[in-house]
């Protein structure tokens, strides 16, 4: 080990192998490499200086891109796969295909209105998701929601314009709020809407959740 990385003998020759190029992602321990043959690619050859460097990651980078190159082939949108979930955002969650990442939306995990992908998502849980879209630069999109048919479609010829309906008030916006008026339809009512005389009033002063 050396200041910022890692030498390496090629044959009686030393060469550096800076610690950002060790491996895809950072490792707190690398004793298990060490005095041990690995594959390695000259990134920069120093001829005045006689500094030769090299990348591991670069390696583990092509394998992984001729893997994911060739899962990617078995692939097809519409397919519908399992997949494991690798990491939550607050809009949404990757999921691993496989050996491929792919984007689940938060606005692709429920046809119904969610706060945050935590709340129906756990890192390591393995779900069932349809990939809906795979772009040319070998990115993937799926969805959880695209499994079932969309229920506002089938609940949304029970409501006509003009009618009274209850509903509960889910969620407060600046701009009106969001109203349940079923399991699965949703309505916003906008600040306008919402009073004939309290009209540049907060609507969390006019209604509650």
């Amino acid at each position: 080990k050396c200041k910022g990385g890692f030498v390496c003998d090629y044959d009686s020759v030393l060469a550096f192998l800076p610690g950002s190029q060790v491996d895809m992602r950072p490792l707190k321990n690398i004793d298990h490499l060490m005095r041990t043959p690995q594959t390695f690619e000259i990134v920069k050859v120093d001829k005045k200086r006689g500094n030769i460097v090299l990348s591991r990651r670069s390696i583990m980078e092509k394998i992984r891109d001729k893997d994911r190159d060739k899962i990617l082939s078995t692939m097809k949108e519409g397919d519908i796969v399992n997949g494991t979930v690798k990491n939550i955002t607050e809009w949404g969650a990757f999921i691993d295909l496989s050996g491929v990442d792919s984007l689940l939306h938060i606005t692709d995990i429920s046809w119904s209105r969610i706060n945050k992908p935590s709340d129906l998502l756990s890192i390591g849980q393995t779900i069932k998701v349809k990939i809906t879209k795979i772009t040319s630069d070998r990115k993937l999109s799926c969805s959880i929601k695209h499994l079932t048919e969309d229920p506002y479609l089938k609940m949304i010829d029970k409501y006509k314009v003009g009618n009274q309906y209850d509903g509960t008030v889910t969620k407060i916006m600046d701009y009106g709020v969001f109203c349940k008026l079923d399991e699965s339809v949703e309505g916003l009512i906008h600040q306008s809407q919402l009073s004939w005389t309290k009209k540049n009033l907060h609507p969390g002063k006019i209604v509650t959740t």
